[in-house]
Parts: C-alpha cells; sequence; structure tokens
C-alpha cells in the first residue's frame, strides 16, 4: 500500500513541473555539471509480515555514494521536467547487524525530480530501481529465520523526497526521507521483501564547473489520441513450499491508453494469464483443471508519467475470472515500457498482490 502511494504522488507532483521552466534558466547554471555525493541513512525495516519481527527489532543504518550530472536538455523530456538529475548511487547496509539478514550492497540508478528550485535552495523527487547484493538468504537449516529474502541477487526500488540546501557554489547540504524496497520478485522463495524506511542526509559536491546553454523547446499542442499497446512477457516462479521446483507463467496485455497532459497518461488495460503453478495449488486440494481452465481473465485501470519513449505505469485491476483464487481477486502491477524502434515496444511488469509479489516478467511487443 506504501509503494501504491508514493508512486501516485509521484505521479502527480511530476505533472506540476512543466510551469517551471521558464522561471528556472537563471538558477540552473548554478547547478549544472558533474556531481559526488554521500549520504547516511537512519532507520528501521517494516515488519508487514508477523515472522519478520524476530529481525525488526532495532534501527538501520545504511551509506550511499553518488554520482550525477544534471540533464541539459539534450532530449524533450528534460526540458519538459525542468532538467532533472540523472545519477547512480552505490548503496550499502548492515541491515541491523543481524546474522539473519547479512549485509546488502546496491547499485541504483535514478533521477532527481525537481519540485521546486530556487537560486540557492531546491526541493526534490528521486525514483530509482537496481539491483542489490544479500550476503545472507534463507536456509532451512542454517538460516530458517529469514523469511524476508530467498536469494542473493534481488531488485531494489528508491523514493526519496529530500531538500537541496546552497552552503556555497559547488557544495550543499541535502536532508530527506526515503523508502526503499528489495525483492527477487517471488523468483525464489522465501521472498517477503524488504521495506526500508529512514531519515537521510549527506551533502553534494560539485566536481565540475558548473555550464550553462540549457537547450529550450517551443511547447507541444497536446492533441490526445488513443494508443493500443499489445505485449506478450513471460517468466518462472517459486512456490512454497521452499525448494520446489519453478513454474512457468506468461501473460498477453492488450491495453489502450492516451495523453492527458504532455506528462500524465491514463487508459484501461485486459490480461491474459497463464500460470502453470496455479495447476500445483489446486492439485494439492484434489482439483485438476485442464491449459484452458488455467487461464485467468482481467481488466485494469492504470496511470502514469511519460520520459520521452518510456512509459512508467501503476496498473490496478480485477479478475474477471480464475480458478485458483487464493491470491484473491484483486492485483496490481508496475510496468515500465519502452518504445525503441518504431512500433515497437519492450516490457518490464512486476504483479503483486497487496504488496506481495507475484512475479517479475519481461516482454517483447507493439503499438499502433
Amino acid at each position: 500500500m506504501m509503494q501504491r502511494i508514493k508512486l501516485i504522488l509521484f505521479f502527480v507532483l511530476l505533472d506540476c513541473l512543466s510551469s517551471m521552466n521558464n522561471t528556472q534558466a537563471q538558477s540552473l547554471e548554478t547547478r549544472a555539471g558533474l556531481q559526488l555525493s554521500t549520504q547516511g541513512y537512519y532507520g528501521f525495516i517494516l515488519p508487514h509480515h508477523p515472522e519478520m519481527k524476530i529481525f525488526t527489532d532495532r534501527h538501520v543504518q545504511a551509506w550511499e555514494i553518488d554520482f550525477a550530472e544534471m540533464t541539459v536538455g539534450k532530449k524533450r523530456w528534460q526540458w519538459s521536467y525542468a532538467y532533472p538529475v540523472c545519477g547512480a548511487a552505490l548503496f550499502y547496509s548492515s541491515l541491523g547487524n543481524t546474522d539473519i539478514l547479512g549485509e546488502v550492497y546496491a547499485i541504483i540508478p535514478y533521477v532527481d525530480f525537481p519540485l521546486v528550485r530556487g537560486t540557492k535552495n531546491s526541493f526534490l523527487f528521486r525514483f530509482g530501481t537496481g539491483l542489490s547484493w544479500f550476503t545472507r538468504t534463507f536456509h532451512r537449516i542454517n538460516n530458517y529465520k529469514n523469511t524476508a529474502i530467498g536469494s542473493h541477487i534481488n531488485a531494489a526500488i528508491s523514493l526519496q523526497l529530500a531538500g537541496e540546501i546552497a552552503l556555497s557554489r559547488r557544495l550543499s547540504f541535502r536532508p530527506g526521507l526515503s523508502f526503499i524496497h528489495f525483492s527477487n520478485g517471488a523468483t525464489k522463495v522465501p521472498n517477503y521483501g524488504i521495506n526500508f524506511v529512514a531519515a537521510n542526509a549527506g551533502f553534494s559536491y560539485q566536481m565540475i564547473e558548473p555550464k550553462g546553454n540549457f537547450i529550450t523547446y517551443e511547447p507541444l499542442i497536446l492533441t490526445p489520441r488513443p494508443e493500443f499497446h499489445t505485449i506478450i512477457s513471460g517468466t518462472v516462479k517459486e512456490i512454497f513450499p521452499v525448494g520446489g521446483q519453478k513454474f512457468f507463467v506468461g501473460n498477453l496485455a492488450l491495453d489502450v491508453r492516451t495523453m492527458f497532459t504532455k506528462h500524465i497518461l491514463a487508459g484501461i488495460g485486459f490480461d491474459l494469464t497463464y500460470d502453470v503453478s496455479d495447476r500445483e495449488v489446486l492439485s494439492r486440494t484434489g482439483k485438476d483443471i485442464t491449459n484452458i481452465e488455467t487461464l485467468k481473465y482481467a481488466v485494469n485501470l492504470h496511470g502514469g508519467v511519460r520520459l520521452g519513449r518510456l512509459d512508467l505505469c501503476l496498473h490496478a485491476g480485477g479478475y474477471i475470472c480464475q480458478k485458483d483464487d487464493s491470491d484473491g481477486w484483486i492485483y496490481d502491477k508496475i510496468t515500465a515500457t519502452y518504445n525503441f524502434y518504431g512500433p515497437w515496444l519492450i516490457n518490464l511488469t512486476l504483479k503483486t498482490h497487496f504488496a506481495r509479489a507475484d512475479f517479475v516478467a519481461a516482454g517483447l511487443g507493439f503499438k499502433l
């Protein structure tokens, strides 16, 4: 639920940026260049399952080093979003120094979107996603209490609200609040995942002299028209008990979407899912179903933002027909769709049921 609220807030806040473009050019000249940042985190892990309380009873510290550069408008979306900062963060945490979770190392590419920018101070929103490595995972004998992490490699999603206070021409102080999620998307169980909530603070230093020459564009006249997206994706997943076989999941997504503003899109979609694990779940209760009966039919509403060729969307939907209803009748999807050539699309999807990951899938499609 917290992920959903923060992503919705992300979409709404970004739509406010276009009105800032003409008033910020002068202050931008004090921001451009290569930045080196470091910041510390102090917070806690949310125990969103009762079994997790055994390793979430203490505060957690983390550290991060960032390398970043402000965009100068080489792409229209950069100008449209008031020249955000793009970078990569090297993240480390001891996760409370427990023998259960071990340590985590992550590299998280991100974008800092300026929500408010003055001549000296700014207010930013960060969205980042990357990969992480956990030193300790679940083991049925040696580490059976670790129900959060089942694999060494996990995805990392970072959300942050931060201020940037100029201390000098090159040095800035950056306090903020962060939410970082780690999960493998149910490719290996157990996979409750980790939700890290923290206050953070650090410093940012301009390593290269600031530069001007920011590129501007003529505003586009928006003419809403429907787009039709067809995407086929697939993956494998595990279900309990731990150590079982992997099951194939295939999904056909048919979406109709349109741009309501130059940033915000919305639409309706249809999902047809073939999840072999459903047959296994039902067989354990004495029910056998055919391949056709394994299919799940669902509809969803979605909204998101468009960054050039990239669409980031949040979907909320419900099943029309399914034989296995053990996960309920409501689902969510977070999708990233990139228009890489002509009508062709590549897609990454995370599907969940009330914050519990169902699968992560990659796909290929086209739009009309």
